[in-house]
């Protein structure tokens, strides 16, 4: 399906109060540079919250991310990382 065709079942779907900044469907994301599902690629001017400072799927992030997905995270309890941060903050 084209970027079009998704455009139109979009804004057939979305209240016309949402905004959207580009007619593009993202497929893939690496650092600043987006792909579209047509193959073609733009440079991400926009850069949401979660790749401000480090762009898509960089690598030290990749790692950290798939190194937690391995140990038991569950929601709200605190854990092993939150235990860390408290005692780096510590005066001994």
């Amino acid at each position: 399906m084209k970027s079009s065709e998704l455009n139109q079942r979009r804004q057939q779907a979305t209240p016309r109060g949402v905004g959207v900044m580009c007619s593009y469907f993202v497929e893939k994301a690496e650092n600043a540079t987006l792909w579209d599902i047509e193959g073609n690629e733009v440079i991400d001017f926009a850069a949401g919250i979660a790749v401000l400072n480090t762009g898509h799927r960089h690598p030290k992030i990749v790692a950290a991310v798939e190194q937690q997905l391995q140990a038991f995270n569950p929601h709200g309890l605190p854990d092993c990382p939150v235990r860390k941060l408290c005692h780096a903050g510590r005066a001994d």
